[in-house]
Formats: C-alpha cells, sequence, structure tokens
C-alpha cells in the first residue's frame, strides 16, 4: 500500500483539481485508490520522502504508477511509514522549518522584534545555509504560517514597525502546531544533526523494533495480527490481537488492543514478540476507545479497571521537589502545600499501580507517601524488606 499527499504550491491548484486528475490518472492506468484521507493532512506536513531517484533522476514514487506521468502530479509524495530510521533518503521539508523557525523565534522573544533584528537571528540560526530572508520570503512566510496553523504574526507599526502573534492562543488550541514547535524548534534536518550526531545523544530504545512496521500496518487496515509472545515470566503462547494503539514507556515500545484469547484489552511488550503473522481478517476499531483517556489515571502502562481512583498525597523533599514540579509523576499533580527549601506537597487523583510504586520507591529519602494510609503502610513494608536483605550477613 502506497501513501501520498497533495501538496497545493500555486493559487491556480487545488486539492479538488490535483484529486480530479490523480483519479483520471488512475482510471487510465487501472490503478485503485482505496480512499483520501484529508483530516491528518496537517500531520503530513511534518516529513516527506525524497524520492529523487539519482540513477533515472525522476522522482522514484511515480515509477510505482507509470513510467510516463502528467507534469501536474510531480508535486505527489510519499508518506513516511514511521520506520524512520531504517530510510536513508529522508528529509524534512525545508519551508515548514523555516515556518517553524520564525514562529518560535516570535513566540519565544522577549522583546519586540522588527524585521530587520528577524534577519540578524537567521543569519545567526542552523537554518541559515538554507539560505537569506528577504523581505518578501518572510512576508510569504507569515502568510504560510497563518493557513497552516491558523497563526497571525501581525505588525505593529505603532512600536517601530515590530512584529508580535496576534492570536496566540490559537496555538493552545492546535495540537499540530505545538508538536511540531516542540519537536522542530530544535534543529531537526538530518544534514545538521549527523554533523552533531557524536554531541547530541539521544536514549536508544534497544529491542522491540523488528515487528514495528507490521504492526502500525495493522493498525491502518484494522487487521487482526496473530503473534507468538513470550512473557517476562517465561510463559510462551499464541495470542490473537486487535491492535488499538502504540505507547513507549521507559524504554520500550508496547502495543494495546483487544486480545480475543484473553477477552479483554491488554498491552503487549513489542521485544517480547518471537513471530507475527498478519492477517487479512477485518476489525471494528471502538468508537468510544481513546487511547489517550484509556492511560489518564496511571502512571506507565499497566492498567487494571478494577483499581479505584484515589486521592495520593505526597510529600517531596530537597531539591527533588524542584523536579517535581517541572517533571510531574502524574498530570493529575497539584501541589497544595510547601515549605521554602524545605519541602512541598503534592497530590494526584490516579490508580496504585506497580509502575507507580517502583517510581515512589526510586525516588528514595526524597519522597513520603502521606495519604492514603493504607499505600504509605504498603510503601513502609517495601523498604523495611528492601533494608533487610542489605541487614543479612
Amino acid at each position: 500500500m502506497i501513501y501520498g499527499y497533495i501538496r497545493v504550491s500555486s493559487d491556480r491548484q487545488t486539492v479538488e483539481n490535483q484529486r480530479f486528475e490523480i483519479n483520471k490518472f488512475c482510471e487510465r492506468n487501472k490503478l485503485v485508490i482505496d480512499g483520501w484521507i484529508e483530516v491528518i493532512l496537517c500531520f503530513v506536513l511534518i516529513v516527506t520522502i525524497s524520492l529523487y531517484d539519482e540513477k533515472s533522476s525522476e522522482f522514484g514514487c511515480f515509477d510505482v504508477l507509470s513510467a510516463k506521468y502528467p507534469q501536474n502530479l510531480r508535486n505527489f509524495f510519499m508518506i513516511l511509514p514511521l520506520s524512520l530510521i531504517k530510510l536513508q533518503k529522508i528529509m524534512i521539508s525545508k519551508t515548514y522549518l523555516r515556518y517553524i523557525w520564525l514562529l518560535d523565534t516570535i513566540i519565544g522573544s522577549r522583546e519586540s522584534l522588527t524585521y530587520d533584528h528577524i534577519v540578524r537571528m537567521w543569519k545567526g540560526s542552523p537554518y541559515a545555509y538554507m539560505g537569506g530572508l528577504p523581505i518578501r520570503t518572510f512576508h510569504e512566510h507569515r502568510k504560510g504560517i497563518e493557513e497552516m496553523f491558523g497563526v497571525i504574526i501581525e505588525c505593529d507599526k505603532s512600536k517601530g514597525y515590530t512584529y508580535y502573534i496576534k492570536n496566540p492562543e490559537v496555538l493552545k488550541q492546535n495540537p499540530y502546531a505545538q508538536l511540531l514547535l516542540r519537536k522542530y524548534s530544535v534543529p531537526q534536518d538530518f544534514s545538521t544533526f549527523n554533523m552533531m550526531r557524536d554531541r547530541i545523544l539521544l536514549e536508544e530504545i534497544p529491542h522491540g523494533t523488528a515487528y514495528f512496521d507490521d504492526v502500525v500496518e495493522s493498525m491502518r487496515t484494522n487487521t487482526e495480527l496473530i503473534i507468538d509472545y513470550q512473557r517476562y515470566e517465561g510463559k510462551r503462547e499464541t495470542l490473537t490481537m486487535q491492535p488499538y494503539s502504540m505507547k513507549v514507556y521507559d524504554r520500550r515500545w508496547y502495543v494495546l488492543g483487544y486480545i480475543k484469547e484473553k477477552e479483554s484489552i491488554r498491552h503487549l511488550a513489542l521485544e517480547r514478540f518471537l513471530d507475527l503473522q498478519t492477517t487479512s481478517q477485518k476489525f471494528e476499531y471502538p468508537k468510544d476507545f481513546n487511547p489517550r483517556k484509556y492511560y489518564d489515571h496511571v502512571v506507565g502502562i499497566y492498567v487494571n479497571e478494577d483499581l479505584p481512583i484515589v486521592k495520593l498525597k505526597l510529600r517531596v523533599y530537597g531539591v527533588q521537589m524542584e523536579y517535581m514540579r517541572m517533571l510531574p509523576l502524574h498530570k493529575s499533580q497539584s501541589e497544595v502545600k510547601s515549605r521554602y527549601g524545605e519541602f512541598a506537597e503534592f497530590t494526584y487523583r490516579l490508580c496504585l499501580t506497580p509502575e507507580l510504586k517502583s517510581k515512589i520507591l526510586a525516588l528514595g529519602a526524597s519522597v513520603e507517601v502521606l495519604e492514603p494510609l493504607e499505600y504509605r503502610e504498603e510503601i513502609m513494608a517495601q523498604i523495611s524488606s528492601s533494608l533487610d536483605r542489605y541487614m543479612k550477613k
């Protein structure tokens, strides 16, 4: 299956006339288009594959369709199937990087910026190798940012022709814009990153990527998987799974879905897959299922619907309270009390899962469970057990 998107690059083009041309082309060549997915176009803009074929000096994507293809279809690109690391000819569109740099620069500036200020900052940025920022290009970028994100970069003539974000609330309402700003506000194009690869150290996921693409494709097509799975405890079993979602936790990939043999939704560690068989058996993705909400009340990956949601209260000591403020243990975290330089107390509404206990114990003497009392005693017993192990001769 080939994915693609239509890039509309002039005022005379529209998505509809490009769609019309592609449909005509496919009809002539007896090709089938399974469907048009417009809802993800905003996300698609993040990454594209460079399809230029050095041998034929043509765009390789169209070799799949026909050796001869209409000139106006040269803007048709394949979409990255998520396995970024395995592909060599990858690029992030420079135009989008320029948009993001400009937007991030204006948002992050503590002072009002004129066009001249912005140009000087551009020349000192990691993206300066892409070319200059003439005034016409600058205004085209402003227009492009407004079309892509709905964010208006306005000029304040009363303050010396400085530029500012007119509607900052739009950014908070647009998750795709937030994703792009978080991901690409630092240099992410591969040529720059490659130069700094010895100094930019990323956390690796050492295992569990062998079946990644198959799982993603099964999620996309809503088809079942037959998995030869071995649990960490050693038990081996064959499971039929309807994959709903994937999640990274603690340097491991997990697949979440309905397992027929268990008659329930479970998660499986991708690194524990011994073998995987794709099938053509379709399943219906539950309309009322939301992966993010599924994990709403837990820390980590473990979800037990029989566990109640409780109020947890922690007291955190010393410098650890600053870390906790910057990186909350859970999204429900609320600071209710503090004594400067000594401690801070935080409350949570969540389920008391094994991963939560591990997180608390890992903080050692920097954290104390205050409520609920039964959980405090449970943590105390765990600490006492660990101490006894160390005290043994």
